[in-house]
């Protein structure tokens, strides 16, 4: 599945703003899907973050080490 950092730097947003600014309310959505796959019975998922390949922003890369942070605790 495509992991939520790729899924904000291929998107636009509305105001032109910096997609990241977006990452804590997309990292809820992901939260809740890694509850609702655990509760079917669904014992790993893999995410696929293909921009680590890119030379990324500062931001972006605190924002991997916060997802990933977030994610891994639920």
């Amino acid at each position: 599945m495509l992991g939520p950092l790729t899924y904000l730097w291929l998107g636009k947003t509305q105001n032109n703003g910096d997609a990241i600014d977006l990452l804590p309310q997309l990292l809820n959505v992901y939260s809740e899907l890694l509850h609702k796959t655990s509760e079917l019975g669904i014992e790993w998922l893999q995410l696929d973050e293909p921009i680590l390949g890119l030379d990324l922003p500062q931001n972006w890369k605190q924002g991997f080490e916060l997802a990933y942070n977030q994610l891994k605790s639920s």
